[in-house]
């Protein structure tokens, strides 16, 4: 058998799609890989409409079975393949899409799974949900993502044994410490707001003497102009009256001149009028430019002026400016096709370079198994900020790998309720190792968050770097409970090799996670179903459900592996 394997996400692109609706595709590729090699060859596409059916083909003269795997969502269907196709699908959600918007027909699922062999989920929860839709007889299988093979080296080990932790770890990347961070909210002193007061109020009265002014001139050159229209129209009217005496007294029998001197002089008057004219009007040219300039001029002061009034809300209101809004629309109607024109030529070069980079990739005729040992979801970070950093960790340490920007994974309330629960507790840590493409915003929210919370005596810490072999494994060995807090999970690559390595989880009982979280392995803590959206869905339209924590339950399950830790360790 040939395995052909495709995912949009590839390792060239995973560290700009972290935290996408398809980022996860490209880790189940790594971690299918030993399982299907054991089947047959495999080789990985970058091209699908163009390389699967050439390869198909190629197996067809050599009477050799083929099939495509491909590792996308199936409103990503390739439709015309001839290549048996089935998809694999990492899903969430209580219902599939089943509707069609910016029409394209293939958003809704039952377009592609009419179309191909069948499906393949990584949670029994997943293809329970593909089978509601679809009916008993469509063809899917549940075969979760391995991980027990690869963690073997953790289990049995005295120091996962022992609840209570004490370990360092070392790692180029960023590092942000409760311990070490300013959690203080200082608020300005009344000297400092009426200085700021002030000197806001004398930019406004700067502002307004502006705006004063252009009116003035605004009303001048108004003025100005139809003086100006006034005389020129009087002039025309003077100039049409003359030439039409004058070709009156040409065409009268008293006239002796020969008709080719009629004529020249007919052809003087006319110039001599038109070019006046458009003397005229090169004059008015010049003034409506002028116009135009302190039009532009204004719409920039209102717009500094508006920014100042947002900042400055007790500050005098601003009169208004008086301008030609045809003018300025469609001045504003100019901009947006040149920012869109700017827009479309850097998606299009973005995409030539994503195609140029991946036709630089070799086609994998032999797949090199040793590079995909490790399931962990690491990928080099890229940073300024980055730098040498050491973390020592003691005590109940409790860690979560995450990526902050997939609103899934739900870290406000793991951080929340764990402050909250151990706000007098010096010897309980948090750690959050974070995989994602930048920092910074993360950042800025996470540390809002704790100046909320504070004052606090436990700890959290963030890890922002590639962790190595030791330094992750060191992690782990460092880690009393792993926790998981996110509303639906697809099947949770991390918390399987969490729970596989002999780590007791804190964790709902929902979705994949009923696969394999109860009571004998974790400390279970309630949820409640809550209507939310596809998260591909640009329309945020409400047809599904995913399960938020039970707060109260959340901080008790807490306080309880705490306690389990520090006074049950045998438990």
């Amino acid at each position: 058998m040939l395995f052909i394997l495709y995912s949009k996400t590839n390792a060239r692109t995973i560290a700009a799609k972290l935290g996408t609706p398809e980022y996860s595709y490209y880790f189940i590729l790594k971690s299918y890989l030993p399982f299907l090699e054991q089947f047959g060859d495999i080789r990985i596409v970058y091209e699908p409409e163009t390389e699967v059916d050439e390869i198909y083909r190629a197996c067809q003269q050599e009477g050799r079975p083929c099939v495509f795997l491909n590792f996308t969502a199936p409103q990503n269907y390739i439709a015309g393949i001839e290549c048996p196709t089935i998809h694999v699908v990492a899903w969430e959600y209580s219902t599939v899409p089943t509707e069609t918007w910016n029409d394209d027909e293939r958003n809704d699922w039952r377009v592609a799974f009419s179309q191909i062999l069948g499906a393949i989920t990584i949670s029994a929860y997943s293809a329970e949900v593909i089978q509601d839709e679809m009916g008993p007889e469509f063809p899917v299988a549940a075969v979760p993502c391995a991980v027990w093979d690869g963690v073997s080296r953790f289990r049995g080990s005295p120091i996962i044994a022992n609840p209570i932790k004490s370990a360092s770890i070392e790692f180029d990347g960023v590092l942000i410490d409760s311990k070490i961070l300013d959690l203080s909210i200082n608020l300005p002193t009344d000297e400092e707001l009426a200085k700021h007061k002030d000197r806001g109020d004398a930019q406004m009265y700067l502002m307004r003497e502006k705006v004063e002014r252009i009116n003035r001139d605004d009303e001048a050159l108004n003025r100005k102009i139809a003086a100006e229209h006034e005389r020129i129209t009087a002039e025309w009217r003077h100039l049409n009256g003359m030439y039409a005496n004058m070709r009156t007294e040409l065409e009268t029998p008293i006239a002796y001149a020969k008709e080719e001197t009629r004529r020249e002089v007919q052809r003087e008057l006319e110039e001599s009028a038109a070019a006046q004219h458009q003397s005229r009007l090169a004059k008015r040219k010049s003034l409506k430019g002028r116009l135009l300039l302190l039009t532009d001029f204004a719409l920039a002061i209102r717009k500094e002026l508006s920014f100042h009034l947002r900042k400055n809300p007790r500050a005098p209101e601003a009169p208004q400016i008086l301008m030609n809004q045809n003018d300025v629309d469609g001045s504003i109607s100019a901009d947006q096709k040149i920012l869109q024109k700017s827009y479309d030529a850097e998606v299009n070069q973005a995409e030539r370079e994503e195609k140029d980079a991946n036709s630089a990739l070799p086609a994998l005729q032999d797949v090199d198994m040793e590079a995909f040992d490790t399931l962990d979801m690491e990928e080099p970070v890229e940073t300024d900020s980055a730098s040498n950093q050491r973390v020592d960790l003691d005590g109940v340490v409790y860690t979560a790998l995450i990526n902050p920007f997939d609103g899934r994974k739900n870290w406000v309330d793991m951080v929340v309720a764990f402050c909250w629960a151990f706000k007098d507790v010096e010897d309980a840590t948090l750690v959050l190792k974070v995989s994602a493409s930048h920092i910074v915003q993360f950042a800025d929210e996470f540390v809002f968050y704790l100046r909320r919370l504070a004052p606090m005596k436990c700890r959290i810490v963030v890890i922002y770097a590639y962790l190595d072999g030791d330094a992750y494994d060191t992690l782990f060995l460092s880690t009393s409970f792993y926790v998981n807090t996110s509303y639906g999970e697809g099947q949770s690559i991390p918390l399987c090799e969490a729970m596989s390595s002999g780590i007791p989880a804190i964790a709902p009982k929902h979705t994949a996670m009923r696969d394999y979280v109860d009571n004998d392995a974790a400390i279970v803590f309630d949820t409640r179903p809550q209507l939310t959206h596809w998260q591909h869905d640009p329309r945020r339209a409400l047809r599904c459900m995913h399960f938020k924590p039970d707060w109260m339950s959340l901080v008790e399950a807490y306080r309880e592996s705490y306690d389990i830790a520090k006074n049950d360790p045998e438990r």
